[in-house]
C-alpha cells in the first residue's frame, strides 16, 4: 500500500470513529427510543409463539393475558431498564418451555416474577 493510500484510511477512520462517537454519545438514547419498540414487539411475539406451541393446557390462556398485560404496562419504565427486565423475563420463561408443558407450579412462578417487576417497577 503506498503511503498516500495509508495516511488516506487513517485520517478517513479518525473521522468515522468520531463521528460514530458524537452520534452515540449525544443521541444514542434517541436511537434506543426508535429501536425499542420494534423490539419489544420482537419479544412479545417470540414469547407469545412459544405459549401457542405448549400443549393445551387451562392455563395456556391465562398466561398468554398475564404477559400481554405484562408487555403493556411495561412502556412506563427508561429504555435501558425496560429492556433488561424483558431479557430476564425472557431467560426466566425459556425455564418453562423445556417440557412444553405447563401446570400450576409453572403458571405461579410466572405470575410471580411477573409481580416481582411490577413491585420493582413501583419503587
Amino acid at each position: 500500500m503506498r503511503k498516500g493510500c495509508f495516511i488516506s484510511v487513517i485520517v478517513f477512520l479518525t473521522f468515522l470513529s468520531i463521528g460514530v462517537f458524537f452520534i452515540v454519545k449525544f443521541y444514542g438514547e434517541d436511537l434506543l427510543e426508535l429501536g425499542k419498540n420494534q423490539l419489544v414487539e420482537l419479544e412479545k411475539d417470540d414469547i407469545i409463539t412459544d405459549i401457542e406451541q405448549l400443549e393445551d393446557s387451562k392455563y395456556t390462556d391465562s398466561l398468554k393475558i398475564i404477559v400481554n398485560n405484562y408487555f403493556e404496562n411495561i412502556d412506563s419504565l427508561e429504555i435501558k431498564e425496560e429492556l433488561e427486565r424483558i431479557e430476564e423475563f425472557a431467560d426466566d420463561f425459556e425455564v418453562i418451555l423445556l417440557d412444553s408443558k405447563i401446570d400450576s407450579a409453572e403458571f405461579d412462578f410466572i405470575t410471580n416474577i411477573l409481580i416481582k417487576y411490577e413491585r420493582r417497577k413501583e419503587n
